[in-house]
């Protein structure tokens, strides 16, 4: 059982790194089968070795395994300094930019052409400014190596450096790093927050859970796919503690309506027509009541899981599925090659599942070597 976890992990890490293979080396003059081929070697081959030969990597020290993280942080600024994402066509940077440099000048950071801004909830924009200031807010994207750095070493520590060299070399996250795009950054700030939640629940105080509940709130205030998340953890911790359930909820309702309700009075029409909600329903190509079942669907699923791993590898497998269906509906629409070569599908959605992957396929390995 556990080695069929690993095995699919292990697929679905592959099946998002090759969408990248196939899509940016053939600019380049590089055959695409030749790539693919040498990349499946790669994955396979590197994941054999990680399984069993885990000696070099299982025993590393806390200490170690921070030096790790901050000597790839420093590498991946470096390489990242040497991309110029305005000629790479991948427009995220730029539109997170304009917004924050919007509202910093009193302007509405959403309208017309839709997508011609950014699609982020308003938070996103508050988590930017500091990294805008100090002029490149590519830099979140390095801050959020180094959280989920934190994160797998506090998910497993005797796994943690293989998971941190599944995330680097993934050519999904090389190209977020390149593009400076900022959808895996968000995916770590959603999971880290989920693992500091579920330690601190457990000391089962009002006061600690409803200030866990604000802080909620602003993650939500993010993106809508942390929606989907929340809703899985809502349900599993319905089950385990309905009071915190409560308490949470209360909180992450107050503390999003905060960020919301100021665009509202600000400018209503403009918020509803082109704002986040609307954005972000039209970038996954479903209509908004398919997307409010799939939600309910989604928390009575995390009602009936019975622990935490299992409410990662939910969140994960979500992700995925939620990613594969719009894709496939593109692909349907426009055929396999207009979706990926000519960029009908947004294919750095895939990075929405990659560190929850990730974290299940270190916890799969570390049940296969025992």
């Amino acid at each position: 059982m556990n080695t069929t976890r690993l095995l699919v992990y292990t697929a679905l890490y592959f099946f998002i790194g090759l969408l990248f293979v196939v899509k940016y080396p053939v600019r380049y003059g590089i055959d695409p089968v030749a790539a693919s081929i040498g990349y499946a070697v790669f994955v396979f081959g590197g994941v054999t070795l990680l399984v069993r030969r885990p000696s070099w990597y299982t025993r590393w020290s806390i200490r170690r395994l921070y030096m790790l993280v901050t000597a790839i942080a420093v590498l991946l600024l470096i390489a990242m300094l040497q991309f110029d994402p305005a000629v790479i066509r991948n427009a995220r940077y730029g539109l997170l930019k304009q917004s924050v440099d919007l509202l910093l000048h009193g302007s509405f950071p959403w309208g017309e052409p839709i997508f011609g801004h950014h699609s982020a909830f308003p938070f996103w924009f508050v988590l930017a400014l500091p990294f805008y200031l100090l002029g490149d807010i590519g830099l979140l994207l390095i801050a959020s190596f180094m959280i989920a750095g934190f994160v797998l070493i506090r998910s497993d520590r005797t796994t943690a450096a293989a998971g941190i060299v599944l995330l680097v070399l993934s050519p999904a996250f090389l190209y977020e790093i390149a593009t400076r795009s900022g959808v895996t950054a968000n995916m770590v700030l959603a999971l880290a927050y989920l693992i500091l939640v579920e330690h601190l629940v457990a000391k089962n105080k009002n006061a600690p859970i409803f200030f866990l509940g604000l802080l909620g709130g602003l993650v939500l205030s993010t993106r809508g796919v942390v929606f989907l998340i929340f809703a899985v953890y809502l349900g599993y911790l319905l089950y385990e503690n309905r009071r915190a359930a409560a308490i949470l909820l209360c909180g992450w309702v107050l503390s999003f309506a905060a960020t919301i309700v100021p665009f509202l009075l600000w400018d209503a029409g403009r918020f509803w027509t082109y704002g986040p909600f609307t954005h972000q329903l039209a970038l996954t190509h479903f209509n908004g009541w398919f997307i409010a079942g799939f939600l309910a669907a989604v928390f009575v699923w995390g009602y009936m899981l019975r622990s935490w791993r299992a409410v990662i590898e939910a969140c994960g497998g979500l992700l995925f599925l939620g990613v594969a269906a719009s894709m496939g509906l593109v692909v349907f629409e426009h055929g396999l090659n207009a979706a990926i070569m000519e960029s009908r599908f947004d294919i750095s959605y895939f990075c929405f599942p990659l560190p929850f992957l990730i974290v299940g396929w270190m916890r799969a390995a570390h049940d296969t070597r025992e």
